[in-house]
């Protein structure tokens, strides 16, 4: 369990170094070996750390995307 949180918290951090953050559908594709049930899991212990917050989707046109962006300080 302990290296699928560091890969998907890996994912998380590189997206949020180029200032985006990821949606979880983005995550799903990077990561399909694990299903869905645990990838949730792992991202929900990962908010309740403080190592990553949801932000709120921008609106515009089309379906708003939540995303995961890394705010640990603790790299």
């Amino acid at each position: 369990h302990e290296l699928h949180v560091k890969r998907v918290a890996k994912i998380i951090r590189d997206f949020s170094r180029r200032g985006d953050g990821v949606t979880l559908s983005m995550l799903a594709r990077r990561y399909q070996s694990i299903d869905s049930r645990k990838r949730k899991d792992i991202i929900d212990t990962l908010v309740d750390a403080g190592q990553v917050e949801l932000s709120a989707p921008e609106l515009g046109s089309g379906r708003p995307a939540f995303k995961y962006k890394w705010i640990s300080s603790n790299d």
